[in-house]
This record gives C-alpha cells, sequence and structure tokens, in this order.
C-alpha cells in the first residue's frame, strides 16, 4: 500500500470480463458495484479464429484492466471470467466445439496466467455466462431480492441459469442445472425457434428484407410501427413462452429475468410472453434485466470479490506499484 494511504480507502476491484462469440467485454468492478471510471471496454473476438488470436485477445482485455486498476490507484482482486458452455469453470477448460475450438481441452488459466506473468496469489475463476448475468441482477439489478431466480439470455444463442437462495443450481463443473437451448422443440431443438437466427428469417418471409439485423427490425417495430415488424416480435413472444414453459416449469422460480442483446427489445414481446407464461405455479415477476450490458460483468466479479482474501498479492511481481 503507498505510504499515507488509509486501508479505508483501499479498493478491491476485480478485473471482469465477460466473453462474447465477437468481441470480450472488460471492466473494473468494485464491492460496491461501482465500474472504475474509464475502464469499460470493448476489444474485438473471431470465436472461430486460432488458438493465439484467442488467447491475445483475452490476455489483452485482461491487461487493459490491469493498467486502468494501477491509474485509478484500486488494487485488483482477481479476474472473473463470464464465458458460455459447454466449459469446465472449475478447471478452466473449453469443452465448446462450436466456437471457440482452437481453445479445446486447454487449461485456459494456465495459459492467461502465463502469459499475463500474474501471481500465483491472484485468482483467475471461470463463471457460465448466463449464471453471470442472474448474479449481476440479483446483486444489482431487476431480480434483487428474490430467493428463486430464473434468466434467460437470448442473442446467438439461448442461455439459462437459476439462483436460490443466493447460491447458482449448477453442476459439478459449474454449468446451469436447468438447460434450455437444447430442450426438444418442434422437431428441432428451442435455440432453432427463438435466437436472432429465427427473429431474422421470420422477419425475411414476411417481408423479404435481407441484410437487417435484430436491432433493425425492432427499431422498425418500435419507431416506425411497421406492421411486419411488429408481427414478428408478437409471435417471438409467444413462440418463446411456448418454447420455455416446460424448463420454467421445472426451475420452478418466483421471477423470471431476460438478458441478452434481444432482451434490450422486451416490451415488444412482453404481452404475449407474459399471458402464456402468467400460469406457471409461483412465478410471480417476468421482467427484462436492469443491466442488460453489465451484468455478466458484474456477475464475473462477484465470484471474485466473495472468495478472495481482503489483502491481495500485486498482480504482477515486480510491477509498477506496489501496495
Amino acid at each position: 500500500m503507498p505510504p499515507g494511504t488509509s486501508p479505508a480507502r483501499v479498493i478491491r476491484a476485480a478485473v471482469a470480463l465477460d466473453v462474447g462469440g465477437s468481441s470480450v467485454k472488460s471492466a473494473l468492478v468494485s464491492p460496491s458495484g461501482r465500474v472504475g471510471r474509464g475502464s469499460f471496454a470493448r476489444t474485438p473476438l473471431d470465436s472461430l479464429g486460432s488458438r493465439t488470436h484467442i488467447i491475445q485477445r483475452l490476455a489483452g482485455a485482461i491487461d487493459l484492466e490491469l493498467r486502468a486498476a494501477d491509474r485509478v490507484g484500486w488494487i485488483p482482486a482477481g479476474v472473473g471470467i463470464a464465458i458460455p458452455g459447454p466449459f469446465d469453470y472449475g478447471a478452466g477448460v473449453s469443452r465448446m466445439r462450436h466456437k471457440f475450438g482452437a481453445i479445446f481441452g486447454l487449461d485456459l488459466r494456465a495459459r492467461l496466467r502465463a502469459r499475463l506473468r500474474l501471481d500465483p496469489a491472484v485468482p483467475i475463476r471461470f463463471v457460465h455466462d448466463a449464471v453471470a448475468f442472474l448474479l449481476g441482477e440479483t446483486w444489482r439489478g431487476a431480480a434483487r431480492g428474490h430467493r428463486r431466480v430464473m434468466a434467460v439470455t437470448l442473442g446467438t444463442g439461448v442461455g439459462s441459469a437459476v439462483i436460490a437462495n443466493g447460491r447458482p443450481v449448477v453442476t459439478a463443473d459449474g454449468t446451469p442445472l436447468h438447460s434450455v437451448w437444447d430442450q426438444p422443440y418442434r422437431g428441432g431443438i428451442v435455440e432453432d425457434a427463438v435466437s436472432r437466427a429465427a427473429i431474422i428469417a421470420r422477419y425475411r418471409a414476411l417481408a423479404g428484407a435481407r441484410g437487417v439485423n435484430v436491432a433493425e427490425i425492432a427499431r422498425r417495430a418500435s419507431r416506425e410501427r411497421e406492421p411486419a415488424a411488429r408481427r414478428v416480435f408478437a409471435e417471438f413472444g409467444e413462440e418463446l413462452s411456448r418454447a420455455l414453459r416446460p424448463a420454467v416449469e421445472r426451475a420452478r422460480p418466483e421471477a423470471l429475468v431476460f438478458g441478452g442483446a434481444i432482451a434490450k427489445s422486451f416490451r415488444l414481446f412482453a404481452g404475449p410472453l407474459r399471458r402464456e407464461l402468467a400460469a406457471v405455479p409461483g412465478l410471480e415477476k417476468i421482467m427484462p434485466g436492469t443491466f442488460i450490458d453489465l451484468s455478466a460483468l458484474f456477475g464475473a466479479a462477484r465470484v471474485v470479490l466473495d472468495m478472495t482474501p481482503r489483502r491481495p498479492a500485486h498482480p504482477r511481481p515486480g510491477g509498477a506499484r506496489t501496495y
């Protein structure tokens, strides 16, 4: 700790990463949920890229935040990484083949630690991205105060997680126990029917438009009140409610919170979604997340801040700053 610094003023921040298929979001997050000034960043990432590319981009995102911590005078307590599955979250080993295939079976924790020269006392912890989102929402967002909550994240794929009495309901390797994406539905699986690709395909069928993304379809539905775009989201809400209902009934949440990029357009499909799911026993609230872009970072931070000693070592031995 620098001379003259009061222990009460020291901020132990987590370096938090949210790993997606095309980018990595990162930030410094304090125990009170503050995002460090100027620390939020987005690093481009190709999930189908080479091993070197993936490791370089993840390490680069962590390095950005370590530098930010030094700049603002916060102590990095560790690194929390929210990442999709299949993944062995305890071991830090990816089991994905459909994306991030180049790092399949790799000890990602060891590779990142070696590349960044991180002190062994500084933890690197991994968490499923849907679990991280829900941890963030139960800490700072829409799900605060609920004992049993389910999250569904909607984007390129469909993620899900459940938290009961503050603890994620997961398997031994950290995978959410209540899976949604791969459940049988209409001759395929849920993800086929309610992902980004399904919305775009339906809009193309109705409007004949090509090269339009979900955000643009939502804009046309909301601002221009285009009938085809509005119909797409109404049908999406109906389809989503039918696809999710069996999993929601098994999970028995009192609150259901939605995240992912598609959840930013929640009000466009909330009506049919709520009408169908209102009959699920015990389900009291259905809502979008409060911090859709940040909650996975908050959750990744929590897995570090809740499990680290109060005075962590400097992250890089021989670093310019000593504490």
